[in-house]
Order: structure tokens, then C-alpha cells, then sequence
């Protein structure tokens, strides 16, 4: 559906300026429609959602990509949730130099993975 910029003002003042979903202050270089309902979500396609749109932010809308919001809040959860872990890591990886023998590795997949590849 094409959208005319009388819909987008509506849009901009029912949202007072600001992303849907992150409150971040819109303006025209950062804004960008995006429809609640992902159109991918042909199962959806009965919801009242389904087809609507309101305005968001650049980088928040590449984050949410094709997720509904749930799964959107519960990855930001989960991110949230592992940001000192994260930090670790971060901090390891950055370091690394040295190297496994394959050995080694299986060894480590052996003692941390089951038969399916997921971590024990």
C-alpha cells in the first residue's frame, strides 16, 4: 500500500514526533514506516494489525527487521539480560591469538554439545 503524506503527518502527531517503539525523536533523515504486523506474517493476515503501519526509527526498524513485537521485546530482553556476559566476551574474543588443534575442538564439542549440536 502506498502511503500519502497526509496518513504520515496523522501519523507523526497521533505519535507526538516520536518511534513507536523506542521514543527516540523522529525526524526526516532517521524515519521510516514500518507495518506492526510483519507482511511476511501471511498467518496473520485476519488480525486488524495486519497492514497497519506507524512510524519508527531507522536503526530500531533494523532491529525489529520481520519480528513481531513480542519476539522483538523478548530478544531485546534476552540482549539486555547478557550485556555483562556479552562484555566478557567481548573482552575474550578481542584477545584470542592463539589456536585449537582439531583435537582440542572435538574434545570441546564432545564435553559441551549433544548429538543434535545444542549446548548441553
Amino acid at each position: 500500500m502506498k502511503y500519502k503524506i497526509g496518513n504520515l503527518r496523522v501519523l507523526l502527531k497521533k505519535q507526538k514526533g516520536l518511534c513507536a517503539l523506542s521514543g527516540r525523536k523522529l525526524n526526516p533523515d532517521n524515519v521510516t514506516i514500518d507495518h506492526i504486523i510483519p507482511l511476511s506474517r501471511t498467518d496473520l493476515k485476519n488480525s486488524p494489525l495486519y497492514g497497519k503501519v506507524w512510524l519508527v526509527h531507522k536503526e530500531v526498524n533494523k532491529i525489529k527487521s520481520n519480528l513481531l513485537l513480542e519476539d522483538m521485546y523478548d530478544l531485546s530482553k534476552d540482549i539486555l539480560d547478557f550485556k555483562t556476559k556479552s562484555g566478557e566476551i567481548l573482552k575474550e574474543v578481542s584477545e584470542v591469538g592463539e589456536q585449537l588443534t582439531r583435537e582440542e575442538f572435538e574434545k570441546f564439542v564432545n564435553e559441551n554439545f549433544d548429538d543434535n549440536g545444542e549446548i548441553k
